[in-house]
């Protein structure tokens, strides 16, 4: 009789109909997962059996699915970056924008710094043996009223409108289509209502403002003219305005229509020019006239020549800076010296401006700027 119940007990335990305490533990759970595929029609699973299903098959499917998007993330970034690698190196090249400017206005110093007091400017320049040959009046009209001068800020919306000239095709008969929003986008300002107002007041003054050059206009580098009658960057600017109304206040669009003097179209279709970057000049954060004055002066001398110098004196004399500066050495390095320090390694319409600094003269009386060139650092 005890042969007989054990025997049913032990089917039982077999079949899973009774609980079985295995010592091995293994082969406790391989029975109990296949007693629970045979009667899963007859017996529902209970709580314990569901939980100590095998989760070796749970674990391997959620580090794929981990690792599935670890690749579209890492693929999503690399995608990104080198979107915005190409997108960065895209703005850099059309960053870097060459405009041609007029060398009349450019290199005769017409345009000045912005702490200049006086309402009209007369730039005398000499020749090679120090005898005045030319004369240069701005800001002064026929009759002798002055109506204001010339300063870094119109150099840079002229440049801008000179930039929208050449890539209108450089007409000579034709006015050329502007927005006061696209020339802030040039010249890298924001939108506001100060720099609207700011912008439009010199674009005006660019058409008002009369320049007269007696012996000293050129068309080209062979031929010249005298003209006594004075005449403005802008032979025509018309500028109109659109207001919208809008939740947050009244928003102002400015449109217009310009076109250069004859006397500038002639000398710049003749290729009396000189190719300056624009995104350079816009960039100068500190000492901004200064700095404009002195890189274009620079750029200029450094287009054919590699190694340049030229006395302090004689400098700010060229540039029309001041007498008072000019008297004394000392004041004069003072003002160059950070000037000089923010516009090295700035890069030119030729080159870059390597090196460049300020010593003494043989005499000792003047300090002299010389600029060296890239090849004469690297064999040092």
């Amino acid at each position: 009789m005890k042969i007989k119940i054990l025997t049913l007990k032990f089917w039982k335990r077999a079949f899973g109909l009774e609980g079985y305490n295995s010592k091995n533990p293994e082969e406790e759970n391989n029975s109990k997962f296949a007693n629970q595929q045979i009667f899963s029609k007859t017996q529902p699973k209970k709580i314990s059996e569901v939980k100590s299903l095998p989760l070796v098959e749970e674990k391997n499917e959620v580090e794929s699915t981990i690792e599935t998007k670890l690749q579209t993330i890492e693929k999503k970034e690399s995608d990104n970056f080198a979107k915005e690698l190409s997108m960065v190196t895209h703005a850099k090249k059309k960053d870097k924008s060459l405009v041609r400017s007029e060398l009349n206005l450019e290199q005769n110093s017409v345009f000045t710094v912005s702490t200049y007091r006086q309402a009209s400017r007369e730039v005398f320049i000499k020749n090679s043996t120090g005898d005045m040959e030319r004369k240069i009046i701005i800001g002064r009209t026929a009759d002798g009223k002055e109506t204001g001068i010339l300063t870094t800020y119109h150099f840079k919306v002229y440049l801008a409108l000179l930039d929208l000239w050449e890539k209108a095709g450089k007409p000579t008969n034709e006015r050329i289509h502007f927005t006061i929003l696209n020339i802030l986008k040039r010249l890298g300002m924001t939108d506001s209502g100060s720099n609207y107002e700011t912008t439009k007041l010199r674009l005006m003054n660019l058409s008002q403002i009369p320049i007269t050059f007696i012996d000293s206009f050129y068309i080209s580098e062979e031929e010249s003219f005298s003209s006594l009658k004075p005449f403005q960057v802008l032979s025509y600017l018309d500028i109109y305005e659109r207001r919208y109304n809008t939740r947050k206040g009244q928003i102002v669009r400015g449109y217009g229509e310009f076109r250069f003097h004859d006397n500038i179209l002639s000398s710049l279709i003749n290729n009396y020019s000189h190719p300056l970057r624009l995104d350079v000049i816009t960039g100068f954060k500190r000492h901004r006239d200064l700095a404009i004055l002195l890189y274009t002066y620079l750029d200029r001398q450094l287009a054919f020549r590699n190694k340049y110098e030229i006395s302090l004196g004689r400098l700010f004399e060229y540039l029309d800076l001041g007498q008072k500066q000019i008297r004394y050495p000392a004041a004069r390095k003072d003002k160059i010296e950070p000037i000089l320090y923010e516009i090295c390694g700035k890069e030119l319409s030729t080159g870059i401006l390597s090196h460049a600094e300020i010593v003494k003269t043989v005499g000792g009386k003047d300090y002299k700027l010389v600029h060296y060139p890239a090849t004469y650092w690297t064999l040092l």
